[in-house]
């Protein structure tokens, strides 16, 4: 699913891959439907910026994507590390506590 996209060299979010808003109006609710969405699923797509073809010409909308795009795309990529270090932590807790 593409959760932030460039159109029309407008940057836009999505939380259903249909329905897409504005960047500037992205909520801290939304960001966390997004952050679970990455988490739970490894469909999640972000259309890079580039000075061509994906230029979002407004200011605040460019700065507002381009820290989402990094911190985003760093979670996309440091994703099974965090889950590897999640699933270590539980199965040491289990232990620790015998939680059988």
């Amino acid at each position: 699913m593409k959760i932030l996209k460039i159109d029309s060299k407008k940057a836009k979010y999505s939380l259903d891959g249909v329905t897409y808003n504005p960047i500037v109006n992205i909520s801290k609710e939304d960001l966390k439907k997004i952050i679970d969405y990455i988490m739970e699923n490894d469909d999640a797509e972000l259309d890079p910026i580039d000075d061509v073809e994906n230029k979002i010409e407004n200011k605040a909308e460019n700065i507002i994507y381009s820290d989402l795009y990094t911190k985003l795309n760093d979670l996309i990529q440091k994703k099974e590390d965090i889950i590897e270090k999640i699933d270590s932590k539980f199965s040491n807790l289990i232990e620790k506590y015998e939680l059988y």
